[in-house]
């Protein structure tokens, strides 16, 4: 991942961030900042709602977070990113919803 960032990227997007995954993302930040790409790093944080779970299934994204956990879940990211896209994938109150529970409206 560091060497696709270090070929001139202005900014990189992690993507499918998960449990599973924010180890890769921690290592991806530690390297861009090591190394002073000077590169933004934003993350996709994808929140899974009972609206939304018939379209997760069919793109077979496991979601980020739910809503009452994304607060906890971004306090571990800060610093680690430059920004967050939060979506929850077609649920646009479920976007609201977290906005509000995250302090941003």
């Amino acid at each position: 991942m560091i060497n696709r960032v270090k070929s001139g990227w202005d900014f990189a997007l992690f993507m499918r961030l998960t449990e599973e995954t924010l180890p890769a993302l921690e290592q991806l930040s530690r390297g861009i900042r090591e190394l002073k790409l000077n590169v933004s790093l934003y993350t996709y944080v994808l929140i899974g709602t009972p609206r939304n779970a018939d379209t997760l299934k069919q793109i077979e994204w496991t979601p980020t977070t739910k809503p009452d956990n994304a607060r906890e879940f971004l306090e571990r990211v800060d610093g680690l990113v430059d920004g967050v896209i939060i979506t929850a994938a077609g649920d646009y109150q479920g976007e609201l919803e977290v906005l509000k529970k995250i302090g941003r409206k």
